[in-house]
């Protein structure tokens, strides 16, 4: 996982995607004047695992910038008011149902980040085996300011009253294939296959 955001985003960084450079002031803040999430995390029904491992890593991250907690709910069912950062295509379209998502175009790693209202959007194609995941890490880098350095070094700025801006990101990148190779990259796979490390 740490090895996909530092890709993705390493990726993003070097071809300057719309965005903040830094965390984002102006907008809708995402927490309320009482330090409660304004915002839902939605998810379809039939969310896949890279969805719902990207929600997830979504609210993570969301707790550690602006200290509240935002439910991660089923798109559609929550019966909440709030407005809702739709994660995956499933939740998207229950946001903006005329929303090309056509994966013939933005393939396995291709990006939507668009607001909707007050609603935002952050996925991929449906089917996508990445998509989703670089939609929630490039929003994470470009709008607050995260950086995932290695597997085991980040920067997560506290940003109690971080904002949501207008959006409207649409990318496939034209890179096909994408690795790291460091040691430290090369340590964990090593570390995972049981393989010894010590001269690596």
């Amino acid at each position: 996982m740490a090895r996909t955001r530092l890709v993705a985003a390493t990726l993003a960084a070097m071809l300057g995607i719309a965005g903040c450079a830094g965390p984002c002031q102006a907008g809708t803040s995402l927490r309320t004047d009482a330090g409660t999430a304004r915002y839902d995390i939605a998810v379809a029904a039939d969310a896949s695992a890279v969805e719902r491992t990207a929600a997830q890593e979504l609210q993570t991250y969301l707790k550690k910038i602006t200290g509240a907690d935002f439910p991660v709910v089923t798109a559609g069912t929550s019966g909440s008011s709030r407005p809702v950062i739709a994660v995956g295509p499933g939740a998207a379209l229950a946001v903006a149902p005329r929303l090309d998502l056509s994966k013939t175009e933005l393939g396995d790693d291709g990006i939507v980040l668009k607001t909707v209202g007050e609603n935002l959007i952050l996925t991929g194609a449906p089917g996508a085996k990445r998509g989703t995941l670089y939609a929630v890490n490039e929003f994470l880098a470009k709008q607050a300011g995260v950086r995932w350095w290695t597997p085991d070094a980040e920067t997560v700025p506290a940003n109690p009253d971080l904002a949501l801006q207008p959006m409207d990101v649409r990318y496939r990148p034209v890179i096909r294939v994408r690795d790291t190779y460091t040691n430290s990259f090369a340590n964990n796979r090593h570390a995972a296959s049981g393989w010894p490390t010590e001269n690596l």
